[in-house]
């Protein structure tokens, strides 16, 4: 009965001790500890933030307009399964894998007429950091024809409207054209010139 009741003992003590012990409900990086030695601690008491980073999730957000441009590119459907979401970081340069959408918000935000987004992308070397701004770019997984010309070489601004510079016939012809958006440092034409004008 003593024995029985020792173990009884032991097994309670460990029970407790076990409690000392605190695990993260995930795998991530640890932020600055909240707390030190001897403070009072209960259940709501925040011990330290724990950020996921591999894989690591980047929110964003895109125009009403590029959505409907994407159900154009898409024969109409507006699916980002397949899309491709690209990175640029804070100085300039290209996150080096590429990412998945893995949430789209089911509403346009009327406030800001903008679709919310949220893309994956694998992280193993900590490139990518919580809290941190990057230029995000989604490229449509349909191949669509529009023609791409550097910012260098247009001219005029979204309110009075833009335009190049062609030749024809060995002289310099105005033609104004409509931009649909722009991607690194080109702009990705709607209409205006055509594969056969000399800009």
């Amino acid at each position: 009965d003593s024995l029985d009741a020792a173990e009884q003992e032991l097994a309670r003590a460990r029970l407790n001790l076990s409690y000392a012990n605190i695990y993260s409900p995930l795998t991530g990086k640890a932020g600055k500890i909240a707390l030190s030695n001897g403070n009072y601690v209960g259940l709501q008491t925040v011990l330290v933030n724990v950020a996921k980073t591999s894989p690591i999730c980047v929110s964003f957000s895109i125009k009403s307009a590029d959505v409907i441009r994407l159900k154009t590119d898409n024969n109409g459907v507006f699916d980002l399964s397949t899309a491709k979401v690209e990175l640029i970081l804070a100085d300039n340069t290209k996150y080096p894998s590429t990412g998945k959408i893995n949430f789209s918000d089911n509403m346009i935000a009327s406030d800001a007429a903008t679709l919310s987004l949220k893309a994956v992308f694998d992280n193993p070397n900590n490139i990518l950091v919580p809290g941190d701004y990057v230029k995000v770019t989604v490229t449509s997984n349909q191949s669509s024809n529009h023609i791409v010309l550097p910012h260098a070489v247009v001219s005029g601004d979204a309110i009075n409207g833009y335009y190049v510079w062609c030749v024809v016939d060995r002289k310099t012809v105005k033609k104004n054209i409509k931009v649909l958006g722009s991607q690194l440092n080109n702009w990705i034409l709607e209409s205006g010139i055509t594969e056969a004008d000399s800009v």
